[in-house]
């Protein structure tokens, strides 16, 4: 976390002083504490699982049950409509954009942002409008949606995402045929179309297309439902905050 963020971060929190008593702060602070480090790290139980950012108290498993997440049969129940429209999008390659943000992979990735923390992305409204209002009204939903695309021989190399306080999840919209897989932790799962896969992305977790074709998922996240009321409040301003500092997301 840079200082800028640290900063965003601790304002807010001590904003949520003055709101909520100590005792429904003490997570997301000790959480932040280890996180700017000015106290000794946590870690994971899990071999496989190390975030930088680690909210205490949750519970942990790279596959988690997506019967604990109702948006997902949401997802589905209008999963053709929703990739109709992401494939028409598709075949617009000046749509979507190359996606970097820091992860390690070689080969094609790229993205349509559809969702960046509560702000709304106007040019992903125009281009997939079905997509963007499911997905902005799904119950639980967190700061990330996009439409990601990766290309014949790309691998998305392990690692382990920032926090433990939200699940992702794909939703298949072009899955081609062959070795073309998700690996989190020690299992490794096929994407299949119009189906959820739903994961835990502090686990180490990888991505590879090793076919001729192209694969692209409906990627969100969404907030670990071991979370308080309160304890998402405060981690969404935060991440409403920390959106305003980036620049990887063209929102026109």
């Amino acid at each position: 976390m840079s200082g800028s963020s640290n900063q965003v971060a601790a304002r807010e929190l001590l904003a949520a002083r003055k709101c909520y008593p100590p005792e429904a702060l003490r997570r997301i602070e000790v959480a932040f504490l280890q996180y700017a480090r000015l106290r000794e790290p946590m870690r994971s139980e899990h071999p496989f699982q190390r975030p930088n950012w680690f909210f205490p108290g949750l519970d942990s498993a790279p596959w988690p049950d997506p019967g604990l997440v109702p948006a997902l049969a949401q997802i589905e129940a209008q999963s053709e409509a929703i990739c109709q429209e992401l494939r028409t999008v598709l075949a617009q390659m000046d749509a979507v954009s190359t996606w970097n943000d820091g992860t390690p992979h070689h080969g094609s990735w790229q993205s349509l942002v559809l969702r960046y923390g509560s702000a709304p992305v106007p040019r992903a409204e125009r281009l997939a409008p079905i997509t963007c209002s499911v997905i902005n009204a799904l119950p639980g939903i967190g700061e990330m949606a996009m439409l990601s695309i990766i290309g014949p021989g790309t691998h998305i190399r392990a690692h382990c995402g920032l926090h433990n306080f939200r699940w992702t999840a794909h939703l298949g919209v072009v899955v081609p045929k062959g070795d073309c897989a998700f690996r989190v932790a020690d299992e490794t799962r096929p994407w299949i179309e119009q189906r959820c896969l739903l994961f835990d992305d502090s686990f180490e977790h990888e991505a590879w297309n090793r076919t001729e074709g192209q694969r692209a998922v409906l990627l969100f996240d969404l907030w670990h439902p071991g979370l308080t009321t309160i304890e998402r409040e405060i981690l969404d301003r935060i991440a409403n905050s920390l959106a305003s500092l980036r620049s990887r997301v063209d929102t026109a």
